[in-house]
């Protein structure tokens, strides 16, 4: 894993509510890797920020080119993500 990934409060209150938490944390581990996978689309309005498909989930993170992290701060169904954000 060359970036850092780190998961904010809320996005870490999902995942203890989700019960295929192994799905999750293989994709956050493969984020690790490259956040700029192929299913990954720019959030329009957020600097830096970017979403991720996994099924019928929305990763969504911020890319921190400088320190090399990723900020995870919304998981999410895809009905419910967009009205969060």
């Amino acid at each position: 894993m060359s970036w850092k990934v780190l998961i904010t409060s809320r996005a870490e209150k999902f995942i203890k509510k989700f019960k295929e938490k192994e799905k999750i944390f293989d994709i956050l581990e493969k984020l690790g890797e490259n956040p700029f996978q192929r299913n990954t689309k720019k959030l329009r309005g957020l600097k830096n920020a970017y979403r991720l498909k996994l099924g019928d989930l929305r990763i969504c993170y911020i890319v921190n080119k400088k320190d090399k992290e990723i900020i995870v701060f919304l998981i999410e169904k895809r009905e419910k993500v967009y009205d969060k954000l």
